[in-house]
């Protein structure tokens, strides 16, 4: 990664940087018997013979304007960050056997199609922000925060509010709160997953197939789907004790909605 700071007169600075990663993750059998599983346990080699490449490539700008002031006190900050994402693999699965405990076999499960794939995503956001000084012992913060994702395509607005307030001759306490819409990130292996390789399920008993093939495809419905989203709200009171000792306490709370899932 590399950042950059320029600062500027009356408190200014702009703030540029970027970040690069690339992972590898390799998973390799030891050996190619069948994976059986029984109620003694497990034996043979594992299943998947697998190599997933990811990547992150991020840009982000923030600049702080000068203060200015209007009924207190502002300090504005604006800015954006943009990414890149990449998810690449490439997985050769055999079988996975299922036995009771005379090891006669109950289930076999097999996969089929090609485990090669890949799957890119963009994300942007811009946001503006306002830390209003309203009074000395009084602090407002009140932002505004545009999301885009290329997988999902379309923005979202998330507002936040926030605060911190001594009550007047209580100046070594500090009580602040807030709450905020904040919108997830989207995780490329979700959307992946249909582009895998399926699963086939067959079940048998003493005279043979019970039953099956019963297949595992998942897939993604036409049209725009909704970003999951939580609202969170914190408040919180800290109060300076002694010199080095401080006592906080804070109260959070996390509502999530519209989560990816398959059915």
């Amino acid at each position: 990664y590399i950042k950059n700071q320029k600062s500027f007169h009356r408190g200014a600075l702009l703030d540029i940087g970027y970040a690069v990663s690339r992972t590898l993750n390799r998973d390799t059998p030891q050996g190619t018997s069948p994976y059986v599983v029984n109620e003694m346990g497990r034996r043979g080699n594992f299943y998947a013979n697998s190599r997933r490449d990811a990547s992150r490539e991020q840009v982000i700008v923030n600049g702080y304007l000068p203060t200015f002031t209007w009924a207190g006190t502002h300090q504005l900050k604006l800015g954006g960050d943009f990414l890149w994402l990449g998810d690449d693999q490439k997985v050769v699965r055999s079988g996975i056997y299922y036995e009771d405990v005379a090891s006669r076999l109950l289930r076999s499960v097999l996969f089929y199609g090609s485990g090669a794939l890949g799957q890119a995503n963009q994300e942007g956001s811009m946001y503006v922000q306002d830390a209003w000084r309203v009074r000395p012992n009084l602090l407002l913060e009140l932002g505004l925060r545009g999301q885009r994702n290329g997988l999902l395509d379309g923005w979202n607005l998330s507002p936040r509010l926030g605060f911190a307030w001594s009550p007047p001759g209580w100046e070594l306490t500090r009580i602040s709160g807030g709450v905020a819409r904040v919108y997830d990130n989207t995780n490329l292996r979700t959307f992946t997953r249909p582009g895998d390789q399926y699963s086939a399920s067959t079940f048998y008993n003493a005279a043979g197939v019970a039953g099956g093939p019963e297949l595992s495809i998942y897939r993604i419905p036409a049209g725009r789907l909704r970003a999951p989203e939580s609202v969170n709200f914190n408040l919180g009171i800290e109060r300076t004790l002694l010199h080095r000792l401080v006592g906080q306490a804070q109260w959070l709370f996390r509502r999530g909605n519209a989560g990816f899932s398959y059915l």
